[in-house]
């Protein structure tokens, strides 16, 4: 759905490249997640491929967030970017012990499923006040408004208890970045995606559709994550 040609002209071709690597670096990292999905949970393959795809994640969602800052200033694009930085790091800090920086930063982190659940909400007034803007989007932003508050309101629980056991951490270290994975694929569809159904009306399925598979991805995953690892075997 990016012209690049358009772009190249507007901003000049080392913009223009600066976005390809990005389009690249996350085309890398959804390479990468799927060994780790493919992977047993605290296998060496599974255990690379995750680190590999979170450097590579990183890049990425840094580089979107210059890009919304600068060329693109769409809230899907915000919150996209915004949703796979809480993943990575919510993701890593679930399994570490929750105390000092570690628990600090988890309590910031849980700011942004807060930000994107009201962003989200903030669709009703975009669709009520300005014209041309899809009348559903006051159905499905909210509906994804509520998704990112529940998780926030999770983060919450699980700050307040004093000790988890390692098989609930697990599943909030897949879930996340189950999230993160759906983020892959909503990230190059926004940009790339067939406007099949129109401009506006394409880039709103694909700003929302890809929270779907955050479900799937985690039900894939977690048949794994409740095999015993052998003795000594570290969990990630």
């Amino acid at each position: 759905m990016q012209d690049f040609g358009a772009l190249a002209q507007e901003m000049g071709s080392a913009y223009a490249l600066t976005y390809y690597e990005h389009a690249a670096i996350g085309f890398g990292a959804a390479a990468f997640a799927l060994v780790a999905l493919a992977s047993r949970e605290g296998e060496t393959a599974d255990r690379r491929a995750g680190q590999v795809f979170v450097i590579l994640m990183s890049a990425a969602t840094l580089s979107a967030l210059y890009f919304f800052a600068v060329r693109v200033p769409a809230p899907p694009v915000l919150i996209s970017a915004l949703a796979a930085l809480y993943g990575m790091g919510m993701a890593l800090l679930s399994l570490k012990p929750r105390m000092g920086s570690a628990f600090a930063l988890q309590a910031c982190l849980v700011v942004i499923p807060l930000l994107n659940g009201l962003l989200y909400f903030a669709y009703i007034a975009l669709a009520l006040t300005i014209p041309g803007v899809p009348i559903y989007l006051t159905m499905l932003g909210p509906v994804a408004g509520v998704f990112f508050l529940a998780i926030a309101w999770s983060d919450i629980q699980f700050l307040r208890i004093r000790g988890v056991e390692r098989p609930r951490r697990l599943k909030r270290h897949g879930f996340r970045m189950a999230l993160v994975c759906a983020e892959v694929v909503r990230a190059p569809l926004q940009s790339f995606g067939p406007p099949f159904l129109g401009e506006e009306h394409s880039f709103q399925l694909y700003a929302f559709a890809p929270l779907l598979l955050v479900p799937i991805f985690y039900g894939l995953a977690r048949p794994e994550w409740l095999r015993p690892l052998p003795k000594g075997q570290p969990a990630s």
